[in-house]
C-alpha cells in the first residue's frame, strides 16, 4: 500500500494523493478491490523476507493462479497423450497376438500405477487451486458491495476495473479449474478401466487355461484308466496264452527221465507259472 501511496504522489507531480480522510478510505477500498493485480510479494514484503522463487514472488496472485490452472491443464494434455500411446500399444500387441513376456508385463504395471500416481497428484493440486479460488470469491463479492456503498461508482461488467471486473476474472478462473478438474478426473477414471480391462483380459486367459489343464487332467485320467485295465489284462491272459501254447504241444517230444517219465511236472511247473501274475499286479499297481 505504501508503494502505492508513493506512485500516486509521482503521478500528482509530489502532491499528496489522499488529502482527506474520504480520499484516504476510497484509496484503502480500491486497494482492497485490486489486491489480487496489484499486490507484489517481492515489492511489497519487507526486506528481511527473501523468497526462494523470485521470479513467482515477482507475479500478481492472478497471474499466479493463471499460471497454475495452465500448469494444470498441460499436465492434463500430457498423461493423456501418454494413455493414448499405451492403448495404441496395446491394440498392436493385441494384433499380433504376440504373449506378453513377464518383464513386459511388470513394465507395463509400472507405468499405469506411475500414470494413475500422476494424475491423482495432479487432480489434488487443481482441486486445492479450486478451493482457494472459492474462498477469494466471497471476499470480491463482499468488496464489491462496500465499494459500491462507499466509493459510489459502479464498474460495470464493460470496465477493465473495479470489483464487477475483478470478479468477473475471477469467475472465469473458477471455470477454467473446474474444466481442468474435469478433465483430470476423465484422464484418471480411463486409467483406471484401462487396469480394470486389463485384469478382467488377464483373469478370463487364466480361466481358460485353468479350463484347458482341467481337460488335459480328465483326458489323462481316463487314459491311465485305460492303461491299467489294459495291462490288468495282459498280466492275466500271457501266462494263460502260454499254458494254451503249452498245451498245444506234442509231450511225447517233451524230456523224460531214466524211468520214462516227464522231467518237468505239472505239479510243480504250474505254481511256478501262477506265483509271477500277483508280483506283476503288484508291481503295475505301485
Amino acid at each position: 500500500m505504501f508503494r502505492l501511496l508513493q506512485e500516486a504522489k509521482q503521478i500528482k507531480n509530489g502532491e499528496s494523493p489522499t488529502s482527506s480522510v474520504e480520499e484516504l478510505s476510497r484509496f484503502l477500498v480500491t486497494f482492497c478491490v485490486d489486491f489480487i493485480n496489484s499486490l507484489r510479494w517481492d515489492e511489497d514484503a519487507p526486506p528481511s523476507i527473501r523468497f526462494w522463487e523470485e521470479e513467482a514472488a515477482s507475479k500478481s496472485i492472478q497471474l499466479l493462479y493463471m499460471e497454475a490452472i495452465d500448469n494444470v491443464a498441460a499436465q492434463e494434455r500430457k498423461l493423456f497423450q501418454l494413455f493414448k500411446k499405451k492403448m495404441e500399444k496395446k491394440k498392436k500387441e493385441s494384433d499380433i497376438k504376440e504373449p506378453d513376456s513377464k518383464i513386459d508385463k511388470d513394465i507395463q504395471e509400472g507405468e499405469n500405477w506411475s500414470s494413475i500416481s500422476e494424475a491423482t497428484i495432479l487432480l489434488g493440486e487443481i482441486k486445492d487451486i479450486l478451493h482457494e479460488l472459492m474462498i477469494l470469491k466471497p471476499l470480491l463479492t463482499q468488496q464489491q458491495h462496500v465499494w459500491l456503498e462507499l466509493v459510489g461508482l459502479e464498474s460495470g461488467k464493460d470496465s477493465s476495473w473495479g470489483p464487477t471486473h475483478i470478479l468477473n476474472k475471477l469467475t472465469e478462473m473458477i471455470e477454467m479449474a473446474e474444466r481442468n478438474r474435469k478433465l483430470v478426473h476423465d484422464v484418471l477414471n480411463l486409467e483406471q478401466n484401462s487396469i480394470n480391462i486389463m485384469e478382467a483380459v488377464l483373469s478370463r486367459k487364466l480361466a481358460e487355461e485353468s479350463a484347458l489343464l482341467t481337460t488335459l487332467n480328465e483326458k489323462a485320467s481316463r487314459e491311465g484308466k485305460v492303461l491299467i485295465v489294459f495291462t490288468i489284462v495282459t498280466v492275466v491272459f500271457t501266462p494263460l496264452s502260454f499254458l494254451t501254447s503249452l498245451f498245444s504241444l506234442n509231450i511225447t517230444v517233451f524230456q523224460h527221465n531214466s524211468d520214462g517219465d516227464i522231467e518237468y511236472e505239472p505239479s510243480w511247473i504250474f505254481p511256478i507259472i501262477f506265483s509271477f501274475l500277483p508280483i506283476r499286479f503288484l508291481i503295475i499297481v505301485r
